[in-house]
């Protein structure tokens, strides 16, 4: 071989070991910068930014021993041990202890070159897999698109100007030299007149939280005139009874039932979260309106029991509805499944109709729940009596005589009435050592028929529910 080619072949032979070392030394200073860059994000608690640095990290979440890997991570001057490349993956070990030669304390990563050229940790996800995770992350899109769509028809429902009794109100308070802060409210949310009476429905802040607020106003001469009562139960109240003479001022309620599970999904995560990050900052106005836009899925009644769904927001990821029971007056009794972080939970409602949809109407079950508890109550009552009298319940042919029995020694509010305002029926034996009381429930109507059927999960309130010697032997499905 002649010399000039040798010469040019060892040359060739130098240059490319020069270049390989290069690249070598390249490729170790980017997987170095990517490792730092990777730990940043890990440390920033920031998952999508860590979600960042995994191939398919957009459609595939890594697993949780993935992503539980990084916390093992220490950089130090030089982590890097060894890098090897086959296949166009990067094989790279780093050592978690440098002052140990351990395998145990060596950790290796497979990283790749995304098309842009930038680093990326290689997924274990398999073609079906992504394929799986696309169809989600679709129908994930869709459920959104679905609930951006809520909101904004939430938010464009007619808003009413005018609020008379908020004016009436205000006028009041400034007569007597008192000084509202505009920041703190009184917000109003909905007015409710009956007759000569009615209630300003409102929401006011007050400490860090936004709290619903009844007043109530009387009519005299034409005019209506603030009591200068508070009372929690006022709106319950006047919303009982037939609609002929009932006014209600708010906006436009009722939820499509297709819509609800959106709407609740919405209710639990997102807008609790704005309501959470404004009562931090004190914005109280901006909490009010958030509950102006739920109270359209909530009856008015139930508006309590929707300021504390907006005091806790939750990770939803989706919200089923699983069943639906029609129930004899019109209402349903749906069932939900709520999906987050934490697993799935059910949840149960109440449904009553109202303008175009359904409104969410748990005041009907507390009704059931304050009749459940005022029997526990009166038959605590009536067992202590049993006590003292050698085994004998008390003799009464009514709910005024069971009174002066009872009253004040082994009770000292006594319960004679449900919650629907029927006087409760109370029976002894003729040896006075079995008792029942009874509820005729929401119809009002007593069935003695059914009182010795023995059921315990009655979600119809019209039937009567009876407690029986320390026991329900008949009741109502009452939990959520």
């Amino acid at each position: 071989m002649p010399r000039s080619l040798i010469v040019r072949s060892l040359v060739s032979v130098a240059l490319l070991v020069l270049f390989v070392a290069a690249a070598g030394g390249q490729l170790r200073t980017d997987v170095e910068a990517y490792l730092k860059s990777l730990k940043a994000a890990f440390d920033s608690g920031d998952r999508n930014r860590v979600l960042s640095h995994f191939e398919h990290g957009d459609i595939v979440a890594p697993t949780d021993s993935e992503y539980d890997m990084l916390r093992h991570i220490r950089f130090w001057e030089k982590p890097v041990k060894e890098i090897q490349t086959a296949e166009g993956v990067i094989r790279v070990t780093f050592t978690m202890d440098p002052e140990s030669d351990s395998p145990a304390q060596f950790l290796t990563l497979q990283i790749i070159r995304g098309a842009d050229g930038k680093l990326l940790i290689k997924s274990s996800a398999t073609a079906a897999d992504l394929e799986a995770a696309k169809e989600r992350k679709k129908k994930q899109a869709a459920a959104e698109g679905q609930i951006a769509a809520l909101a904004r028809d939430l938010q464009g429902r007619k808003k009413i100007e005018q609020w008379p009794l908020n004016a009436k109100f205000l006028e009041a308070i400034k007569e007597r030299n008192v000084q509202i802060p505009p920041e703190v409210g009184p917000f109003p949310l909905a007015e409710i007149y009956r007759g000569n009476d009615a209630v300003l429905l409102a929401g006011v802040g007050e400490g860090d939280e936004l709290r619903d607020m009844q007043l109530t106003f009387a009519r005299k001469d034409g005019t209506w005139i603030p009591t200068d009562r508070v009372d929690d139960e006022a709106a319950s109240r006047l919303l009982q009874g037939p609609p002929a003479d009932l006014k209600i001022v708010r906006r436009q309620a009722g939820i499509p039932l297709q819509s609800m599970p959106d709407f609740i999904n919405y209710l639990l995560r997102d807008q609790a979260r704005k309501c959470q990050d404004a009562r931090e900052r004190h914005d109280f106005k901006t909490c009010a309106i958030i509950a102006d836009e739920m109270l359209v899925g909530f009856s008015l009644g139930n508006f309590p029991d929707l300021v504390r769904a907006l005091r806790r927001p939750l990770d939803v990821t989706r919200v089923t509805l699983v069943s639906k029971n029609p129930q004899p007056d019109g209402r349903l009794l749906a069932s939900f499944e709520v999906t987050g972080a934490d697993g799935s939970n059910p949840l149960r409602y109440y449904l009553a109709r109202q303008g175009n949809g359904w409104v969410v109407d748990e005041a009907y079950n507390r009704r059931a729940l304050r009749t459940v508890n005022s029997m526990r109550s009166l038959a605590v009552a009536i067992e202590a009596y049993g006590i003292d009298n050698g085994e004998r319940y008390p003799r009464a042919k009514s709910m005024e005589e069971l009174n002066s029995l009872l009253s004040p020694t082994y009770i000292r509010d006594f319960p004679d009435k449900d919650a629907w305002g029927t006087p409760f029926r109370y029976e002894v034996a003729a040896d006075r050592k079995t008792y029942r009381v009874i509820s005729a429930g929401a119809d009002r109507k007593f069935d003695p028929r059914s009182w010795s059927v023995a059921k315990n999960d009655l979600d119809d309130f019209d039937e009567d529910v009876v407690f029986a010697d320390g026991t329900f032997t008949r009741g109502w499905r009452t939990d959520r």
